[in-house]
């Protein structure tokens, strides 16, 4: 029997208190979503369905239920196996709640959700290569899953130029892997297209006709997140990627690579939100938060002081509760 008491970070029923804070905000998310079930789909199945889909909400539930779940399993691969952070850190259980549920109905919840988890899946599918051969499997399926996605919601287009610069990041460049997610991306579209040539689908133009190919108004965005939040988030994630680039140098290369890649993702997704049509901007957004997170998850891990350590726990809701009281009273930065 071991007599060694072991040191406590922080008082149990601050953990409770912890726990119960973001369930609360949780709660108060889902309490206040649009559970609308039209769903408006991309220019590629627009001249199929005009109207867009009536998807019910217990399928929606489901599909959010089972992106939240491929998410988690691919974060905990990635913070565990690849970063090396403690196993016992599962704040992210309570953080993935706020970020997925920003969206204003369920139906976007779960378009977010989705394209979340194909960017974790394939983040983690890519950190895998790195260390061990090339698994062509993986990247098949990550691709496919990227295509089908693809023909519902286009922003997943950005995920063809990630992959490749992931793959030169990690120093793993190979051109078959990118000839397989290539060829495994466009293989929906070219079951679709052969699907329409099957039925005779003589409206051809309909595809370009009153697409949204244009410049994201950022009204748009703002209507979701205050701009007074969204510049203190950018100055937060500098801070946040700044300090931990900082300490890399104290860990092994495979780990530095890592940071790396997701420094990468952080990067790309920036000027995505800009250049992307407005209908993408909060998907965007949502990952880039998402991506942003194994930073915050990284900067807990290190932080020693109890003091720091509470405000940064607290840091996500603490924003979250921000953006809600006050993008309907203040004024927004760049109107």
């Amino acid at each position: 029997m071991s007599y060694i008491k072991r040191k406590r970070k922080f008082h149990p029923s601050l953990s409770v208190l912890y726990v119960l804070t973001y369930i609360a905000a949780t709660i108060y998310t889902l309490y206040s979503l649009n559970y609308s079930t039209n769903l408006h789909l991309s220019f590629i199945l627009k001249p199929l369905f005009p109207e867009g889909l009536i998807i019910p909400v217990f399928i929606s539930v489901l599909i959010l239920a089972g992106a939240v779940s491929l998410i988690v399993y691919f974060m905990q691969d990635i913070m565990v196996k690849r970063f090396e952070l403690n196993r016992k850190n599962n704040l992210h259980y309570f953080v993935l709640p706020l970020i997925l549920l920003t969206s204003p109905g369920i139906i976007e919840t779960s378009i977010n959700a989705m394209f979340i988890a194909i960017c974790a899946l394939t983040l983690s599918f890519v950190l895998s290569m790195a260390i061990s051969q090339s698994d062509t499997k993986k990247t098949f399926i990550s691709g496919f899953l990227a295509g089908i996605f693809f023909l519902f919601s286009d922003s997943a287009a950005v995920l063809l130029l990630l992959f490749p610069l992931l793959l030169f990041t990690n120093r793993i460049f190979s051109v078959r892997a990118v000839l397989v997610y290539g060829f495994a991306f466009i293989l929906p579209l070219l079951y679709l297209l052969t699907y329409l040539y099957l039925i005779d689908f003589n409206i051809w133009p309909e595809f370009l006709k009153n697409s949204e190919l244009r410049f994201m108004k950022y009204e748009h965005l703002l209507k979701l997140v205050n701009g007074y939040v969204l510049a203190f988030l950018i100055v937060l994630l500098i801070m946040i990627s700044a300090r931990v680039h900082f300490k890399l140098s104290e860990y092994k290369i495979s780990i530095r690579r890592a940071f790396s890649s997701t420094l990468l993702f952080i990067l790309v997704f920036i000027p995505s939100i800009i250049f992307m049509p407005e209908i993408h901007s909060l998907t965007y957004l949502s990952s880039l938060i998402f991506i942003s997170l194994f930073y915050y998850m990284r900067m807990v891990s290190d932080v020693k002081k109890k003091g720091l350590s509470a405000v940064i726990y607290m840091l996500p809701v603490i924003i979250y509760l921000a953006n809600i009281f006050l993008k309907e009273y203040s004024l927004s930065l760049f109107y």
